[in-house]
């Protein structure tokens, strides 16, 4: 059941992200930046990046979560999976956080 909701939120963000990059015209060129941070680390990037798309994730769902999304964000969240690899799980839930580089405020 864990399974089903982990897979049901990451179509959910691959759905949102795609609809932001129609919705603000990102071009080909734009590339999705991701990261895993916690509230402090959300309220910085939210200050300087505009869109941003953040999702909360539970400590263990965080591997099988990026392992959903890599197809569609390839180097980006293999990036982030093998930073995670061999890493303590966080007590607390995370914010995965996708912006674009060039979409500063």
């Amino acid at each position: 059941m864990a399974s089903d909701s982990v897979g049901m939120q990451a179509k959910a963000f691959l759905y949102e992200l795609n609809n932001i990059r129609y919705e603000y015209g990102f071009s080909e060129k734009d590339k999705w930046i991701l990261e895993l941070t916690g509230l402090n680390g959300k309220s910085d990037l939210e200050k300087r990046f505009y869109p941003i798309l953040d999702t909360k994730i539970a400590p263990d769902d965080i591997l099988p979560f990026l392992k959903l999304i890599s197809p569609k964000l390839e180097e980006e969240a293999d990036r982030l999976i093998q930073k995670q690899k061999g890493k303590k799980s966080p007590k607390d839930s995370t914010y995965l956080i996708a912006y674009c580089n060039e979409r500063q405020k």
